[in-house]
């Protein structure tokens, strides 16, 4: 009575394990959960380095004040598009409209002074020809003439520099963009030098990210990477390494490197988190999650249902993408192939047993 007893206790505790490997029925066939197998199939693997960092964009430009005044038009918002010459503000002219009328006025007297002086020298030297006066005379009426001509042109040299600073007044986009940020309203006083908008092209973006030190044999320029960001529903963006930073960062001992990114559609925004990695080595083959792969042994195997029979075999693998859990099965397996994973791997080999329906199906497709 006592042994009966602890056969029923036995029979318990095996009844309430969470994943048990399926059990063959009467008919000894084991009947294969949904959850138990996953199907073989030909795709794509990549594996490399993972790398992290922010995205910006690759062309940004600070607007900034060339001359000081008050704001007296603010056109353009953040979050608007303009286009290369297209006007941002105006920058009130203050003092620089009277500056340039008492230079234009400065201007006229000097040239008269030139032409004054210049008729008094052809009068010097038509006398210097009779006779009448010396040399000296002629050559003091020359210096005149030199001296009046000095101060017309460094009149008009502050004219122009003036009339520059006139048309500083209207601020134009340096390119064409997007507006990110703008640091300045209408009615504002400004300072030479003063920041007035941020303006980025948002078609070419720059993934600024770190990848550990142990990699560094595999930052190359060119070498393409795969990434995603959050809010796109596991997207995946690519670009390609452009600059990678020669010195690795004491603290951290990561290499910084700056990947191109095409973002033509616009989907892209700076300032967004990247996580991601090179793709080193990327290949078509047969692959399987990596819960399909028995490493209880020294050599990988795998098992599998074939023609309603369990089989349970050793494999060669070849690629293994530990981000995404995947493997590539180099030999041993074939493309459309049901394997069990979990607690259906320890059925034993010969073990006849049924798939659902489903699996068959995948399977077939997958062929």
């Amino acid at each position: 009575m006592k042994q009966k007893c602890v056969l029923v206790l036995l029979a318990l505790v095996l009844a309430s394990c969470k994943r048990a490997a399926p059990q063959p029925a009467a008919d000894n066939v084991a009947k294969i959960g949904a959850n138990d197998y996953v199907i073989a199939r030909r795709e794509r693997i990549t594996t490399g380095p993972t790398l992290s960092g922010n995205l910006s964009a690759q062309t940004e430009a600070n607007v900034r004040a060339e001359v000081a005044g008050p704001l007296v038009d603010v056109r353009v918002n953040e979050g608007e598009r303009v286009t290369k010459g297209e006007l941002l503000a105006r920058i009130g002219p203050g003092a620089i409209s009277a500056q340039q009328s008492s230079q234009a006025s400065a201007i006229a007297s000097l040239r008269n002074n030139v032409a004054l002086a210049e008729k008094e020298l052809a009068r010097q030297q038509s006398l210097f020809r009779s006779g009448i006066v010396a040399k000296a005379t002629v050559d003091a009426a020359r210096a005149q003439v030199d001296a009046a001509r000095a101060q017309l042109a460094q009149a008009q040299a502050q004219s122009a520099t003036t009339n520059e600073q006139s048309r500083d007044t209207t601020v134009e986009a340096p390119l064409s963009g997007v507006v990110t940020k703008r640091w300045v309203s209408q009615g504002d006083v400004v300072q030479v030098g003063a920041t007035l908008y941020t303006i980025i092209d948002p078609s070419e973006m720059q993934l600024e990210a770190a990848v550990a030190a142990d990699s560094l044999q595999d930052l190359r320029v060119g070498t393409p990477i795969e990434f995603q960001v959050q809010g796109f529903d596991g997207k995946v963006f690519g670009g390609r390494i452009a600059r990678v930073n020669p010195e690795a960062d004491p603290t951290t001992r990561q290499i910084k490197v700056f990947a191109e990114i095409p973002n033509n559609g616009g989907a892209l925004a700076s300032g967004l988190f990247a996580q991601g990695r090179l793709q080193n080595l990327t290949r078509i083959g047969v692959i399987v999650p990596a819960a399909a792969i028995d490493h209880r042994m020294t050599t990988p195997a795998v098992t599998r249902v074939r023609n309603g029979v369990v089989e349970h075999f050793d494999v060669v693998l070849g690629v293994v993408d530990d981000q995404n859990d995947r493997v590539e099965i180099r030999q041993g397996v074939n493309e459309g192939d049901i394997l069990l994973v979990g607690a259906a791997q320890q059925l034993a080999p010969g073990t006849r047993a049924e798939v659902p329906a489903a699996a068959q199906q995948a399977g077939d497709a997958a062929k």
